[in-house]
């Protein structure tokens, strides 16, 4: 959900520009990216570790009750 969130945002159709969102920040900052990428790179990031972290919290907690074949 978080990956279609951002992808919308991204794309403009989701959240408001003037929003606080990770997509946002990585949209308005894409013309800079060669002057300083961290601006980029950093927000991208976050939501690659959080979408990782969730999917693996969600994965042993499957595994853990036996929920997996």
């Amino acid at each position: 959900m978080l990956y279609l969130v951002s992808t919308a945002a991204f794309l403009g159709v989701g959240v408001a520009p003037d929003a606080a969102d990770w997509a946002v920040m990585v949209d308005r900052n894409r013309t800079g990216l060669f002057i300083q990428p961290w601006a980029v790179v950093v927000p991208a990031l976050l939501i690659v570790a959080l979408t990782t972290g969730t999917n693996l919290l969600f994965d042993a907690a499957l595994d853990k009750k036996g929920r997996r074949p």
